[in-house]
């Protein structure tokens, strides 16, 4: 408790920031080693609080006074801030052995509005991906733990649904590390029906080479990260739903491919090396169909494309799914 934002360094070079990112993460190991102990649930109380403030469980009071320094001090920070980024991966850590206090932080992120903090918008996707996760997976879960996870992924999915693609990249990848903590199938099941998937895919990559960066055009680059997040969440969202509902996914995304014109052809075409090649075993047909569509962007001879701001970003996407198409 003695570590505040307006605390004294012990040493001159040490910021109160960094001593907070080293102490988070002694306390996360502890908690994790003891998790039945009082004490880890304590823990979870004081990081959560830090962050979001309220009480997520049963808080002690001496935590409390600490806790609104924090949240007071973060409140400015973005999303990749190292203290944020300390205290969001400590709470999703925490919470799947933490089942009362989980519920608890549910009820929590439900009532926040975006943007309470300048971190939050970009951040709360990954808290409620996680605390779903813990409630769908813990061995004592009751169906009223089930329904109160498939509402925070709904709140997940609609907090995506209504971010330009620099969310979109954020959300996709918070979604996809909470699908790769997942054991067998039910979670991944929530959160496609959570997105509105198979019908939907086409949403994954909307506005990859139009959405500014920074208040301009994106780069090559920046396109490409967008791509990638949005394919990592594919391959792990493909690994973990059954294979008559992966399938689907597939098929919709190859039949959106070959049927689309400008932005829409462009932005979906980058999510092509997320599902091959095994989108080719059972649908090769489709995927053939794609080719035409892939080769046309490929050389930027689409003559809706050639004059479009993010002409180049659109090309390479097509070649990265035209390399892949080939070695399928």
């Amino acid at each position: 408790r003695s570590l505040t934002p307006d605390a004294a360094p012990a040493e001159p070079a040490e910021a109160p920031g960094k001593a907070l990112v080293a102490a988070v993460g002694l306390v996360k190991r502890l908690a994790l080693a003891a998790p039945q102990a009082p004490s880890a649930a304590e823990a979870l109380d004081a990081l959560q609080s830090a962050l979001l403030g309220g009480d997520g469980g049963s808080s002690s009071s001496a935590w409390a006074a600490w806790a609104e320094q924090w949240q007071k001090e973060l409140s400015s920070k973005t999303y990749n801030n190292e203290c944020v980024t300390a205290l969001v991966t400590a709470v999703c850590d925490l919470l799947p052995s933490q089942l009362e206090r989980s519920r608890s932080v549910a009820h929590l992120l439900l009532k926040l509005t975006v943007p309470s903090t300048q971190w939050l918008p970009l951040t709360l996707p990954r808290l409620l991906a996680f605390n779903a996760l813990s409630l769908s997976e813990a061995a004592s879960a009751t169906p009223q733990d089930t329904e109160l996870s498939n509402v925070l992924l709904k709140r997940a999915a609609d907090l995506f649904q209504s971010q330009d693609a620099n969310g979109h990249k954020e959300s996709l990848l918070a979604l996809a590390d909470a699908l790769d903590r997942s054991s067998g199938k039910t979670f991944a099941v929530a959160m496609a029906k959570a997105l509105g998937l198979p019908s939907s895919v086409p949403q994954l990559s909307n506005g990859f080479t139009t959405d500014l960066y920074e208040g301009a055009p994106p780069s090559v680059d920046v396109i490409l990260q967008r791509a990638e997040a949005s394919r990592r969440f594919l391959r792990s969202l493909m690994g973990h739903l059954p294979a008559d509902q992966a399938k689907a996914v597939q098929r919709r995304l190859l039949e959106f491919v070959a049927l689309n014109t400008r932005e829409p052809l462009a932005n979906s075409i980058g999510l092509l090396p997320g599902i091959l090649p095994e989108a080719c075993e059972h649908s090769w047909t489709f995927c053939r169909k794609t080719m035409a569509a892939v080769c046309r962007c490929a050389s930027g001879a689409d003559p809706d494309l050639a004059t479009s701001p993010g002409a180049a970003g659109a090309e390479t996407l097509a070649m990265e799914a035209l390399e892949a198409l080939v070695e399928s």
